[in-house]
């Protein structure tokens, strides 16, 4: 069992529903929990890091290198299992034409962004640039520069109510719709395809994001597995959005 500090209410109720692997002790910790805008506070131990998006690609990086076990608390695109990424990546003979991501957020729009472009890589989308379309206090929408078919992807997240993530994509002959709500109740990522055959709904898992990325840090912890890239692609996309000052 790992021990963690007291933390933010809103992961507590996360870690409530995994039972004999986490248990919160004031007295001391085996895994912290820290803001991606506080890497510089962490001691010892491993990290989990909530809000990720709000780090540096530098913080981030010289936290890598001190060797210690890294988990991101992401909401979208550790929401969905993988039998719906396997039937919603596009394929070679599958182009996207039009691509449209936008998340709306009771947060940091920084934060909500990188969650989105987190979620595309996973889907295949390789960003290597980012041009900022337009900022205001409630919105930022940026565009995606990338070499493969994804290029021109369009990114938004404005100010709202409730933290929601949605992405659209349309090509010759398939359109897919993802939503993901990030709340504190474990709703499933719905995932829907459309194409000439009809519409089809993704099997859902009934497991948040947070949630699930809890499980790969206890997994990881216990097992000693690797992250699978995931850091790395963190850094990578952290430095594109410090690139663009959002």
């Amino acid at each position: 069992m790992n021990r963690l500090h007291v933390m933010p209410a809103d992961q507590q109720a996360v870690l409530a529903t995994l039972p004999n692997r986490f248990v919160i002790d004031a007295a001391g910790a085996d895994v912290q929990t820290l803001r991606g805008d506080a890497l510089a506070d962490a001691a010892a131990g491993a990290v989990m890091i909530v809000e990720p998006g709000l780090a540096s690609a530098q913080a981030l990086r010289s936290l890598v290198a001190t060797g210690r076990p890294i988990g991101l608390a992401l909401a979208a695109s550790a929401a969905l299992p993988e039998a719906a990424l396997e039937s919603i990546r596009a394929q070679a003979s599958d182009v996207p034409l039009i691509v449209d991501a936008a998340a709306e957020t009771a947060g940091s729009l920084r934060a909500a962004l990188f969650e989105l472009l987190m979620l595309l890589d996973t889907l295949g989308c390789r960003a290597e640039g980012l041009r900022l379309l337009a900022t205001t206090p409630n919105e930022i929408a940026l565009v995606i520069d990338s070499a493969d078919s994804w290029n021109g992807t369009r990114v938004s997240a404005r100010r709202s109510f409730r933290t929601r993530y949605a992405l659209e994509t349309v090509s010759r002959t398939l359109r897919r719709e993802i939503v993901i709500n990030d709340i504190a109740v474990s709703t499933p990522a719905e995932v829907r395809l459309f194409d000439a055959t009809g519409t089809r709904t993704a099997l859902p898992r009934y497991e948040g994001g947070l949630r699930a990325s809890w499980r790969a840090l206890h997994v990881r912890l216990t097992e000693g597995a690797g992250d699978g890239g995931q850091i790395d692609t963190a850094i990578r996309l952290l430095g594109l959005l410090d690139g663009v000052a959002v």
